[in-house]
């Protein structure tokens, strides 16, 4: 049996296994961002089932969103002790107790834990889990893998609350809710996908008598990151950008009906968005591998134009022009998504990567968390002057401005070099993970314990 996972491991590390990865960190985000999208029908049914008004059945949605980015500064340290692998079939197996224990609740308060806490602490452990494996697989297209890999998205977004909606027409909530726990349980597979490799292999030759031997990356890897100007700045646009994403979402649909616009047309335009949407990714991740030290740049404009692009909503009087404003939205949308992602990677060195997602991903949750009922706010007072757009957009163009003077920064080193402590101490070789090599000389059967 050893054997057989020593070959796959080599298979892992050397051949086309990349696309496994990025195959795994699709499903990732079709099943955490569908899920969101899919909770405005579950609600109907809470509602009606539990016989609770709206506001109470949203809080199930904004822990799940929350915890489902904040849980990654609880992820990060199962990560780095146990690996991505365990951890993220962990996230799997939460995600599978949290929705099939749903069905068997009686009492409402207990969906805040089954529905909202559950699940979201199980996005956050494989969503943390599959961006540093991604991180480790890939030397020379980590942009480019991200960006297909969060394409994920844009499909859960368009596919499934229609998915919830004719479950729970076909077979109730429970039903709905029993399949939506077996469809998060791929999340074990794709875990299981992960092996446990680096991107980078350290292989010494042999000197002064020494054996040829294969060692990791030990070096430790602090916090002092966080005090660095360019990822201060990264974390307040990080937070204004993920407290204003969804003030249109949440306001359209009633600006919507408000001007004349049908529930159907409606639906459509969010369906249109959705599509839009994944052009921004694709088209961003695209960009950013040929033009990777502009990656900066590139966001701060996607950054301005949704902004600006917001604006347009209290103003759109016709059924075209809502579609329009839509599809530019959804675009500049989702390529603001991907960049505030994959800016990271030339913000601040790469050893400190994984330590600054998993932070960043914890801001992330409380802009989501704060911009719901901020969002809501506004919008019981100020609703008819449009307000909420206004300060969605300044809350855009302020993130945008705040990164202009770190646009030209490119500090992303390789953390997995190690420097020679002596002059004594033989060479070190470094293989990139992307380049082709021969398994058989970089991973023989001795060193195979190093990966297990």
């Amino acid at each position: 049996m050893n054997k057989y996972v020593e070959k796959l491991i080599k298979v892992a590390s050397c051949c086309h296994w990349r696309l496994v990865i990025v195959g795994a960190y699709f499903v990732l985000t079709f099943l955490s961002v569908g899920s969101t999208s899919a909770m405005g029908i579950y609600y109907i049914y809470i509602m009606d089932k539990f016989e609770v008004n709206l506001t109470s059945a949203t809080v199930i949605g904004a822990l799940n969103t929350a915890l489902g980015h904040s849980g990654a500064i609880i992820a990060m340290p199962f990560v780095e002790k146990f690996g991505e692998r365990p951890v993220m079939i962990l996230g799997g197996v939460l995600n599978l107790i949290g929705y099939s224990v749903s069905m068997f609740v009686t009492s409402f308060p207990l969906l805040y834990t089954t529905m909202g806490i559950i699940p979201g602490l199980g996005i956050s452990f494989s969503r943390v889990s599959i961006v540093i494996a991604v991180n480790r697989y890939f030397q020379k297209a980590k942009m480019l893998s991200v960006s297909f890999g969060v394409v994920g998205a844009s499909v859960g977004m368009l596919s499934f609350p229609l998915l919830i909606r004719f479950l729970a027409g076909l077979y109730g909530l429970n039903g709905a809710l029993l399949i939506h726990a077996g469809l998060s349980f791929n999340l074990v597979a794709c875990g299981a996908a992960i092996f446990p490799t680096k991107s980078k292999q350290l292989v010494e030759e042999k000197s002064d008598g020494d054996e040829q031997s294969a060692c990791c990356n030990t070096q430790t890897v602090d916090f002092s990151f966080c005090v660095q100007p360019p990822y201060i700045a990264y974390i307040f646009t990080n937070f204004l950008f993920m407290a204003a994403l969804y003030i249109p979402t949440t306001q359209i649909p009633k600006h919507a009906v408000s001007i004349g616009i049908s529930v159907q047309d409606i639906s459509l335009a969010i369906a249109v968005s959705g599509i839009g949407n994944m052009f921004g990714r694709i088209s961003f991740g695209v960009l950013s591998h040929f033009y990777e030290i502009h990656v900066v740049k590139l966001w701060i404009i996607c950054l301005t134009c949704s902004g600006l692009i917001m604006l347009m909503v209290p103003f759109s009087t016709k059924v075209e022009e809502f579609m329009i404003f839509m599809i530019i939205y959804g675009y500049f949308e989702g390529a603001s998504s991907v960049g505030w992602n994959i800016s990271l990677f030339n913000l601040i060195n790469l050893k400190y990567y994984e330590r600054g997602i998993s932070i960043a991903y914890f801001v992330a949750g409380i802009g989501l968390a704060v911009g719901s009922p901020f969002t809501a706010f506004l919008n019981d007072h100020f609703s008819s002057h449009g307000i909420s757009y206004y300060i969605g957009c300044g809350m855009f163009v302020l993130g945008a401005l705040i990164m202009i003077p770190f646009a030209s920064i490119s500090v992303k080193k390789d953390s997995l070099i190690l420097p020679s402590k002596t002059q004594n101490e033989p060479k070190v070789f470094v293989f990139e993970s992307d380049s082709k090599i021969d398994c058989s000389k970089c991973f023989p059967e001795v060193q195979m314990s190093t990966y297990m």
